[in-house]
This record gives structure tokens, sequence and C-alpha cells, in this order.
């Protein structure tokens, strides 16, 4: 949250390289794979950074396969058939996401800051 609004705090990465000479790029993947939903990981920008930067050795395909199996696998089912998701798509979801998990929590809160206003106030 930034000024009371959602802000979106992650990064699409791409588990095998959208590019040719990219980290862990695998050539026989045709373009529509290296953009579908499951070569494509949700990360903060450090982890990003981190999984194409010098240490991207350390981060092999079966690794981020893992992460995404262990983050996702909850949702799985409902994002079943999103190939066409697009970047930009795929963000506005996940604002509207945050935006309604606001709207859920806000009641929840004011009610915490009443009772508790020096915990609930920011530091």
């Amino acid at each position: 949250m930034v000024n009371d609004a959602p802000r979106l705090n992650l990064e699409i990465a791409h588990i095998q390289a959208f590019e040719d000479g990219g980290k862990r790029a695998d050539t026989a993947l045709s373009i529509e794979e290296r953009n579908g939903f499951g070569n494509l990981i949700l990360l903060c920008h450090p982890h990003h950074t981190e999984i194409d930067g010098t240490n991207s050795g350390r981060y092999p395909v079966e690794v981020l396969m893992r992460w995404k199996r262990e983050r996702e696998s909850d949702g799985v089912s409902a994002l079943a058939g999103l190939g066409d998701l697009t970047e930009q798509r795929l963000g506005e979801m996940i604002s509207e996401a945050q935006t309604a998990l606001v709207d859920r929590i806000e009641p929840a809160l004011d009610e915490f800051a009443k009772s508790a206003p020096e915990l609930a106030s920011p530091a």
C-alpha cells in the first residue's frame, strides 16, 4: 500500500527465457510456450534480479518450477485456461484482487485502530 492505494510489488519472470540467449533458455520451446502461464512465475524485484543475475546458476529450471508449484498449487484450477493472459491484464487482475482484499479487511482494521490506537498507527 502506498498512500492508501494497493501497489503491485511483483514482476513476471520467465522460468525458461523468452530470448534464445537468455537465462535457462530452451530453443525447443515455441514463442507461445515461452510466454505461456506454465513458464511464468511472479517474483519480487530482488528475487527476479537474483535469478537472472550473476547467481542465476543457483536457480535452474527445476528449482523455479518447484517454487511455482509450491506457490500456485492452491489456485491452479482457478487459473486454468489463461494461456492468452497478458502482463498488463495480470497486473490489473492482481490490483483488483488487492483492492477487494483491502475493502474486506478495512472495517476490521478500523475497529482494531479504535481499540488499540497505539498499535494501529504507522511507525
